[in-house]
């Protein structure tokens, strides 16, 4: 009677485990992919506003240049249109480098929008492995049984699953108090 119960706390614990690894393998891989998915996804639209931005820069930089370039062929041709001339193309680089500043501006907006969406992002991902956490805690506080009427076997397994170091060279006692050391750290976490 015992050994049947002994097999029925090992073969639930070992479905409790092998479903809260489950669980956390799947919510941690959800939140990697949405957190990369989002970051990808910002980053293109960010590079793009900025490739966009450099562009209009670009083009409205030409523009002041051509518009400074007929202003000083009208200077050769006439020099009574000189100082209308002139004043002409500088007002003209003036309202290009205002727009060139307006442009930049708000593509640096856009950029620090893209950070925030990043940070959410991440700050996603850590809820997400901190609730992948608490219910493999919960799944485990579920299990039957104390842990000093588990084997050895038994206590190496759920310290192997703990990552426990020096697991095998430990007396049964020591391993109990290590899982449970284990399982007060997780709980504060």
């Amino acid at each position: 009677m015992a050994a049947e119960l002994d097999q029925q706390v090992r073969e639930r614990t070992s479905r409790a485990q092998d479903r809260a690894d489950a669980q956390v393998a799947a919510e941690h891989d959800k939140a990697e992919d949405e957190s990369r998915k989002s970051r990808e996804n910002e980053s293109r639209k960010s590079q793009a506003r900025l490739a966009a931005a450099r562009a209009e820069a670009e083009n409205a930089q030409e523009i002041a240049e051509g518009r400074y370039r007929h202003a000083t062929e009208l200077l050769a041709e006439a020099r009574e249109h000189a100082d209308a001339a002139a004043r002409a193309a500088d007002e003209a680089a003036e309202r290009a480098r205002a727009e060139a500043e307006r442009i930049t501006a708000a593509a640096q907006h856009d950029a620090d929008e893209a950070g925030g969406a990043v940070v959410e992002a991440e700050d996603l991902r850590k809820q997400t492995a901190h609730t992948a956490a608490a219910i493999t805690r919960s799944v485990r506080d579920d299990l039957p049984g104390n842990l000093s009427d588990l084997t050895k076997a038994e206590l190496l397994d759920l310290a192997a699953g703990q990552g426990i170091a020096g697991r095998n060279g430990k007396t049964k006692a020591q391993l109990v108090d290590s899982l449970r050391r284990a399982a007060a750290k997780e709980g504060r976490s």
